[in-house]
């Protein structure tokens, strides 16, 4: 329900921003000057218009580009059934694609490119956060390691310390023997 709501809402927007140059098309083609068929292409086009929202939103891109493809050729077909010259029903058909690409299928084709780049980048976070743990777990694996490298460290220094003790030692007995023996 709520997407239908979002839906309706998007083709509404659209319909009102696109005012002026649904302006500027009529002003591009003779028949609009008969209000009554200006009317009926208008209706026609705002259909047009709804039914290709639905039809991007509801297929795959390739899929939606060629059921927006056929409804062009309804919408067409509607114009010279409504007794508007083939000419201009086929200008207004062609306009009306580019209309049609413009306010439905370029934006939802941005909105498709985007949501693919946050996949690919989410993709590539998920990986990052994978070998980040996997660097931790290779860091905890090796903790004991560490300690008994500290370990080993801290050995050594600690026998380094008492060979010095011990070489003082026995310097300070030379030098207390040899002072104990001049007396």
């Amino acid at each position: 329900m709520g997407n239908t709501i979002a839906a309706f809402s998007a083709v509404k927007f659209l319909w009102t921003e696109s005012k002026p140059i649904r302006a500027w098309l009529w002003s591009k083609l003779p028949f609009a000057q008969d209000s009554i068929k200006r009317d009926l292409a208008e209706a026609q086009l705002a259909s047009l218009l709804e039914d290709s929202n639905k039809l991007a939103r509801s297929l795959l891109p390739e899929q939606a580009d060629e059921a927006i493809e056929k409804r062009l050729g309804v919408f067409k077909d509607e114009l010279v059934a409504a007794k508007i010259p083939k000419d201009q029903a086929e200008t207004l058909a062609e306009r009306a694609g580019l209309f049609v690409k413009l306010l439905v299928t370029g934006p939802l084709a941005e909105t498709a490119m985007l949501e693919i780049r946050m996949g690919s980048l989410e993709q590539a976070f998920e990986g990052d956060e994978k070998a980040l743990e996997e660097v931790r777990r290779e860091l905890r694996d090796r903790e004991p390691f560490h300690k008994m490298e500290l370990a080993i460290h801290k050995m050594q220094a600690q026998l380094w310390i008492a060979w010095t003790v011990a070489g003082a030692s026995v310097l300070v007995a030379a030098i207390a023997l040899v002072v104990a023996l001049r007396h």
